[in-house]
């Protein structure tokens, strides 16, 4: 059997009401295929060094950057960029690679040879197959998403509803673990001590940083958690953003096509997309699992890129899913994607 041709009459086969079954088959049937293990290895050598989670297409500066795109998995299965997947959907999406600040590249390169001297401290996305780094060398604490946004030189979005919004702190940067308690400083206060440290390290907004096997920042994953209010209840709203980064072999202005691939593991499950556009131009996709009438938190993620930086959300109630509440927090996604706006000038 070919993965072409004959695979693909077998799946129109099976999903198309031919086969007397209630139950779509294809998802088993195109895991157990005769060969498939054999074709997706050799797809997968032919597009190692092109296409994968870990290593981007580099594409000419200057590029017209696309926005994000949606492939159902289970009705395009094993496509050239995702050839081992047949079930869940793809979001592809292009990168283009930013020059940070003199000042804040010295101070990452420094970081690059230590341990982690920071990380997410509260984390909600974790079904993706590609999530930004919870820890890393060089991770960098904000007391707001302007200030970060200045400081990286960063065209990241801005939102006004998130900023007034109250915020999760969701950067730790620790403490050092050498650190010797002071001399006549009893037990308890040190205890209490520390604790005000680390209250002092915890910050609303930061980074993250993705690394090079030579040793250069390669990615920041800037991140921030609010709490919003919809018509049933409160939600916490996570923003991820992935931002590239220039060095030696990725001149500033580089597009870097990437992708990542949600749902895998839940073969049963079936998708329609949504596209939503703003005001401000942005095209949001917003999956929707056909599968379930109330389909909770697989409903409630939204995709999109601005100015060559991807960015993924996600809305989960604050006390557990009710009747209804998928409609909403869709409806708060929208809300904040309505509230984004570009970055202030000079921020490039």
């Amino acid at each position: 059997m070919t993965p072409d041709r004959d695979e693909l009459f077998l799946q129109k086969t099976l999903q198309e009401g031919l086969h007397p079954a209630d139950r779509d088959l294809w998802p088993a049937v195109a895991e157990a295929l005769p060969g498939a293990a054999r074709c997706q290895r050799r797809r997968t050598r032919a597009l190692r060094v092109a296409v994968c989670l870990c290593v981007p297409v580099l594409v000419a500066a200057g590029a017209l950057l696309g926005r994000a795109e949606f492939t159902n998995l289970r009705e395009d299965p094993r496509p050239s960029f995702a050839p081992e997947n047949n079930t869940g959907y793809a979001i592809r999406y292009d990168l283009t690679a930013y020059a940070l600040p003199e000042e804040l590249n010295r101070s990452l390169l420094e970081a690059a040879d230590g341990e982690a001297n920071g990380g997410f401290s509260w984390y909600i996305s974790t079904i993706g197959s590609q999530t930004p780094p919870l820890q890393s060398p060089g991770t960098h604490g904000y007391d707001s998403w302007l200030e970060m946004t200045a400081d990286t030189g960063l065209p990241l979005v801005q939102s006004e509803l998130l900023d007034d919004a109250a915020c999760i702190d969701t950067v730790t940067l620790y403490r050092p673990t050498d650190w010797i308690q002071i001399e006549g400083m009893s037990s308890e206060e040190a205890a209490d001590y520390l604790q005000e440290l680390d209250q002092q390290n915890r910050y609303p907004v930061g980074f993250t940083v993705s690394w090079t096997g030579e040793g250069n920042p390669s990615y920041l994953h800037p991140r921030r958690v609010n709490r919003v209010s919809g018509q049933l209840g409160d939600y916490i709203i996570e923003v991820q953003a992935d931002a590239a980064l220039s060095y030696e072999h990725v001149p500033a202005g580089t597009t870097l096509s990437n992708h990542e691939v949600w749902f895998t593991q839940a073969s049963a499950l079936t998708w329609e997309n949504e596209e939503y556009t703003t005001d401000s131009g942005i095209v949001a996709l917003m999956p929707h699992c056909t599968s379930y009438e109330e389909p909770q938190y697989r409903d409630t993620f939204a995709f999109f890129t601005w100015d060559g930086i991807y960015y993924r959300l996600q809305a989960l109630p604050t006390n557990g899913w009710e009747d209804g509440m998928t409609a909403d927090a869709r409806a708060v996604l929208k809300q904040v994607l309505d509230s984004f706006t570009p970055a202030p000038a000079g921020a490039e």
